[in-house]
């Protein structure tokens, strides 16, 4: 059962604060996969991941291609995640509009899962505590991190 943490947004958007987020991630050995919601929002990932700082490069790929299994952060869709992760990827990260509003069945291999949370979006913030609290119902082991004015991370609960 993974860890399950809430990255609640308040001055940035989800997809500028992706990356920052992705890149920790691999900086700390994890694979990443990135669920987003549609083929359009995966689109909309890759050219975030793409842009995020002229002088990096955090590699990347939409799911579906020939080296799936070779790239540090793929990105997919809505479908059952465990296809396309194949048992590699250690992290994922639910973009808004893919988390839904049930908690996620996440796979076997995952141990850490991240929840971006629109804070702009009132009707998103309603459901994700609804998932928070079937997540704590299920004794997912939950924190809530809260971005602040600066855009740095604040851990809440």
């Amino acid at each position: 059962m993974p860890s399950v943490r809430f990255y609640h947004l308040h001055s940035q958007s989800p997809l500028a604060a992706l990356p920052l987020l992705a890149q920790r991630g691999l900086d700390k050995g994890h694979k990443i996969f990135i669920r987003a919601k549609d083929d359009g929002a995966a689109a909309a990932i890759d050219s975030a991941l793409w842009d995020f700082l002229p002088q990096s490069f955090l590699p990347h790929a939409i799911a579906g291609g020939p080296y799936d299994e070779l790239q540090p952060v793929l990105i997919g869709t809505d479908f059952d995640p465990r296809e396309e992760l194949g048992g590699m990827a250690d992290m994922m990260i639910v973009m808004p509009d893919a988390a839904g509003e049930t908690p996620l069945d996440f796979p076997p291999c995952v141990t850490l899962a991240c929840e971006i949370l629109d804070g702009a979006d009132p009707a998103h913030i309603a459901l994700s505590r609804k998932r928070w609290a079937a997540y704590k119902e299920a004794g997912y082991d939950l924190s809530y991190w809260q971005q602040t004015g600066d855009g740095k991370w604040e851990q809440k609960a």
